[in-house]
């Protein structure tokens, strides 16, 4: 017969069993995923890629920090994305000045300097934003480095996905003439942890690094983002505190209010910038 001794012990041993049960189990279903992804590196690449194809909507608060040989920057940005690529990026100084706005659609971009009373627009890969927060983007990449969530280039498909194991994390790469692309995935979480852009005949390189993730809905998107322009020393640092997703935007999100005798100059003329 049991005493009320064996009972109490019962009573206190068996949650403490349950629990090393499922603390044995955890680490079991982590490194399954794991292992299948180290032994099919390609479906590790499709399920990170997932996430951005999830998000139909983003609208989130970010604190923004510039640091580049003209000078360091630090203010907030309201960011609002829409599928399949607009993007509005509203910057505001301390005691929430408004410094400018970006707003990028496709390849075309306009940049509005408030304080200048400017409106810059242009269209192609890459634009100066000096003027604007002291560095200088890729326009087709700038959703993506936004939010903390890469895309394969638009040449991909011709090019072969390269993949290696890198202290556990798996490495890929494309290469299309002298442009090259590299992403460093997490099998576990299935999210890319860092992204790399090179430009070898111009010795260019930009590259974004994502850390802390957060679960949103069914997609894991990071709350710090750093975009770095290497051989510039340049580098944008976003940390978001406040993000939604998948939420109805207003029609005239994506529309920049400016005064109408605003000076207009357009950044892809031929000899701006050079």
């Amino acid at each position: 017969m049991f005493s009320a001794g064996n009972y109490r012990s019962i009573y206190y041993t068996l949650p403490f069993s349950v629990f090393l049960f499922v603390w044995s189990c955890a680490p079991f279903h982590r490194n399954e995923k794991a292992d299948y992804y180290r032994a099919h590196p390609n479906s590790l690449f499709f399920s990170a890629l997932q996430h951005s194809l999830r998000l139909r909507t983003f609208d989130g608060s970010a604190q923004i920090a510039v640091e580049s040989p003209q000078g360091n920057f630090n203010g907030l940005a309201q960011v609002y994305y829409q599928q399949p690529d607009s993007l509005l990026i509203q910057i505001r100084a301390g005691f929430g000045i408004s410094v400018g706005n970006l707003l990028s659609v496709g390849d075309r971009i306009w940049i509005h300097n408030v304080r200048e009373h400017i409106l810059y627009q242009g269209r192609g890969a890459d634009v100066s934003l000096n003027d604007l927060v002291g560095v200088k983007l890729r326009v087709g990449n700038l959703v993506e480095a936004a939010l903390g969530l890469p895309k394969p280039p638009l040449t991909y498909g011709k090019s072969l996905l390269q993949s290696e194991l890198q202290d556990g994390n798996i490495y890929f790469s494309l290469a299309d003439g002298d442009m090259k692309w590299e992403y460093l995935a997490d099998p576990e979480r299935e999210v890319f942890l860092r992204y790399t852009i090179i430009q070898t005949i111009l010795a260019d390189t930009i590259q974004c690094v994502f850390r802390q993730f957060r679960r949103l809905q069914q997609n894991y998107l990071p709350q710090h983002i750093q975009i770095s322009h290497l051989h510039q020393r340049e580098r944008l640092s976003l940390f978001y505190t406040d993000t939604r997703v998948n939420k109805k935007l207003p029609r005239d999100r994506f529309r920049l209010k400016m005064a109408k005798d605003v000076e207009v100059i357009n950044l892809t003329q031929e000899g701006y910038g050079d």
